[in-house]
């Protein structure tokens, strides 16, 4: 990721994210303009909550930030002195830790569709060959399709992406059928929250991964 932010500045903005009572480890960097720009920039990500802060050639910055004032919107700023991008983003945080700690029941709905591992399955015997390839495979067309189907997956892949990858390697590598798929579940149950990927969405990408891997997990 490109630096725009001095250490010093990036020491402000966690402290004031750890005085809101946020757990640093909830916020994702990255160089996205979310929109809001196409020049440099650096960007905290907290679910569907984002801090865009660009620096301008004239020492000031633009920032564009969700949630706003309302609790909802985007709202964008320009030309603001580092002081004033501070006192923005302390008000931010509060609005965030607010977001954190409210559980969306809509997405519990969606969660609970997922499903987990039947309990009159017992065979918990590694892959076969040809399955563990099936599956392999199967997680790599069902990535594509998750980037198609939920684009909001963009801002939260980098951290996913290798978990997606070492499934496939487990799949070849004897894990349990069982275990394997409870993983993956839980793995998938994590992007939704994260990516805060609608219901329907997350319904969708269910049904491809079942049509996929067919009565192999699904027995």
């Amino acid at each position: 990721m490109e630096r725009f932010l001095t250490n010093v500045q990036r020491k402000a903005l966690h402290d004031l994210l750890v005085q809101a009572g946020i757990d640093p480890n909830v916020i994702r960097w990255s160089n996205s303009g979310m929109g809001w720009t196409n020049g440099g920039c650096e960007t905290l990500h907290a679910g569907i909550c984002f801090f865009v802060i660009a620096p301008d050639s004239n020492g000031e910055y633009s920032i564009c930030f969700r949630p706003s004032w309302d609790g909802g919107s985007n709202r964008g700023e320009i030309d603001q002195v580092w002081k004033k991008v501070i006192e923005i983003f302390e008000f931010w945080t509060h609005k965030v830790k607010e977001e954190l700690d409210q559980p969306d029941p809509w997405g519990t709905f969606a969660l609970a569709g997922l499903g987990t591992t039947p309990n009159h399955e017992q065979d918990n015997a590694p892959f076969t060959h040809a399955e563990a390839e099936h599956v392999s495979n199967s997680i790599e067309e069902f990535v594509g399709y998750l980037k198609r189907e939920g684009p909001e997956y963009s801002t939260v892949e980098e951290h996913f992406a290798p978990q997606f990858e070492r499934l496939a390697k487990q799949a070849k590598a004897g894990t349990g059928r069982i275990d394997w798929k409870n993983q993956f579940v839980g793995l998938l149950m994590n992007v939704v929250v994260a990516a805060s990927l609608a219901p329907d969405q997350a319904s969708r990408i269910w049904l491809f991964w079942r049509h996929l891997v067919g009565k192999l997990l699904l027995s």
